[in-house]
This record gives structure tokens, sequence and C-alpha cells, in this order.
């Protein structure tokens, strides 16, 4: 919200929503290690490291439209490594944290950890989706026409939010305008509908 603030233009709900989920996947790992005020902070920079997870996603042109890379995976090593600065003292981890005099070590395991989760995870996930890219009734994306329309409308017959807000709109639209001018009944209302490009914008 502040940095929604600074930019001098509206609130993106979505970099709420997914900062708020950042910040919760930040403090898991070290849920039982840590006190309030401390999973306040780490929350706290969590949600700023989604949201630059989020922009960090979509330069390296990787199709995400919901930030889950940025949630689950950005958020998620932060909440692993914030692991090995704030453990408290006589908490059940393997040493205190780095801010309590800790050595260090629980550092350099979890940065492995996150390593070996990482290769593990990506190289099955690209196995997967590689088989499933060669499968001609599964495959990795919709036909062009069907992704213009939309995979909801598409894939499983269901007609977007957007859809039926526009169309909701043009109705009420239609009826303001027929009372406004009663003769004119055969009035095509999309004369008064203006697509926007959003390359434009």
């Amino acid at each position: 919200m502040y940095k929604g603030g600074w930019r001098k233009y509206p609130l993106d709900i979505g970099e709420i929503c997914e900062s708020i989920l950042g910040g919760l996947v930040g403090i898991t790992s070290p849920a039982a290690l840590i006190q309030t005020w401390e999973a306040i902070i780490i929350g706290f920079i969590a949600g700023w490291v989604t949201l630059g997870g989020v922009h960090l996603t979509a330069k390296l042109g990787v199709d995400d439209p919901v930030g889950a890379m940025a949630v689950h995976y950005w958020a998620g090593i932060w909440s692993v490594l914030c692991t090995a600065f704030f453990a408290n003292p006589g908490s059940w981890a393997p040493e205190p944290g780095i801010f309590y005099g800790g050595s260090g070590k629980m550092l350099g395991s979890n940065i492995l950890m996150m390593i070996i989760i990482t290769l593990w995870a990506g190289g099955m996930t690209f196995i997967f989706l590689l088989i499933c890219k060669h499968i001609p009734f599964l495959g990795l994306r919709i036909d062009d026409e069907d992704e213009e329309l939309g995979a909801d409308l598409a894939e499983h017959d269901l007609q977007p939010q957007w859809m039926l807000d526009a169309a909701e709109h043009a109705e009420k639209r239609e009826n303001e305008l027929r009372k406004r001018r009663p003769d004119d009944m055969g009035m095509d209302v999309m004369q008064n509908v203006h697509v926007v490009d959003p390359n434009t914008v």
C-alpha cells in the first residue's frame, strides 16, 4: 500500500494480496523459533521480497500471472534464510541465529538446502512439463484462438467475470440511451463502445 501511494497511481490489489501471502510464507520456516515482534519484521521484509520477485519473474519471461513463483519461491527462500538469523536461543533450533551469536553454520546448511530443493523441484517440473508438451491431448498451451477467447470459456465453458460485467454494463447503457431517446429504439449501442489498445496506454 505504501508503494502504491508513492507511485502516485491507484493501489494494485494484486500486489497487495501477493505481499500479504508472501508475508505469511516468510514467517513459516522460523515460526516456532522467533518472537512475535520478529515475525512482524520478517513478514514485512517478505512482502517486499515478493514484490521484487513478481517483477523479476516478469523480466525473466516466466508466464506467472498470479505471482505464485514470487510468493512461494522467492518469499520461501527468504523464509528459510531468515531462520538462520532470527532463531532464538533456547528454541529447538540446532544453534541460535546469527543475531543471537550463532556461528552461521545453520545459514550455510539452509543455503545448501535451498539449492538442493531448487534443483530437485525445478528438474522434476521440467521433466514433467516436457513429457506433457509431447502428449497430443495434453500439451502446455491452448490454441491461439482459444487463448484470445479465454481459457474459462474455451476450456471450461464458463463466461469470465469481465465478460459478464461488460455485458451488464452494455445493457445498462442501452437502457439509459433508450430512456433519453425513446424515438430511436434501433440505436446500436456498440457505436458507443470504444476499444482501448493496451499497448497505447
